[in-house]
């Protein structure tokens, strides 16, 4: 497969209690498991989430800093802010490559907002 990603962590972690309003920075850590190396052409990308509880980040699209080589390790960086809605918050990201196609395995975050 040309371009894969396995999922290899995250910060925080799933069900993270935070309170609503709050800002912070989530982190996604994802192996290249692709043949071909990411360039900062390719990009980290909002897909979907709980309409009645949207976490907010300032853009939906993020591209790489550095070239990720296959076997390799990056982590991904998104700013967010937990919203005045409480419940439970889950959005799923996905990769994209140079040519603006979506590789999977998509990756996502579910927390809880109080």
């Amino acid at each position: 497969v040309k371009d894969r990603s396995e999922w290899a962590g995250q910060n925080p972690v799933d069900f993270t209690e935070v309170n609503s309003g709050t800002s912070f920075e989530m982190i996604w850590s994802l192996y290249n498991t692709g043949v071909t190396t990411w360039t900062t052409d390719y990009s980290y990308q909002y897909w979907g989430g709980s309409e009645e509880c949207m976490l907010y980040s300032p853009s939906k699209i993020y591209y790489l800093t550095t070239p990720v080589a296959p076997g390799e390790k990056v982590r991904i960086k998104v700013p967010m802010t937990a919203p005045l809605v409480t419940g439970t918050c889950q959005q799923t990201w996905v990769m994209v490559n140079a040519d603006g196609q979506v590789f999977w395995d998509p990756f996502d975050v579910t927390l809880i907002v109080k």
